[in-house]
């Protein structure tokens, strides 16, 4: 059994005025779905310490003796996995800046 943190969408995505997505929710379904791929690539104990860390609001001491893991170990995984996460995060804002000024000149 895979331990993956989910993410909850909102009900919809459509912009009241226009029956249509707007840029900003384009955008917001990229991130979810970049924020996925960049998930699968953590190891399964990345993914389980960081659930455990930021969704189930367990201390680094309880993660370990969930994990069964020294408290030490629990913190090496929580702190590769976060700098993945926060990389990951940088290189999506970048190419969105990237992409900003073409999608303006449409």
């Amino acid at each position: 059994m895979a331990d993956v943190i989910e993410v909850k969408r909102p009900r919809s995505r459509r912009h009241p005025a226009s029956g249509t997505d707007s840029p900003v929710h384009e955008v917001l379904d990229a991130q979810e779905g970049f924020l996925a791929r960049v998930l699968e690539m953590l190891s399964h104990h990345e993914r389980m310490a960081l659930r455990l860390r930021h969704r189930d609001g367990l201390a680094p001491g309880a993660i370990a003796a969930r994990m069964k893991l020294p408290e030490s170990i629990v913190a090496d995984l929580l702190a590769q996995a976060e700098r993945t996460v926060r990389l990951a995060q940088r290189a999506f804002i970048d190419a969105l800046a990237e992409h900003a000024p073409a999608a303006a000149q449409r």
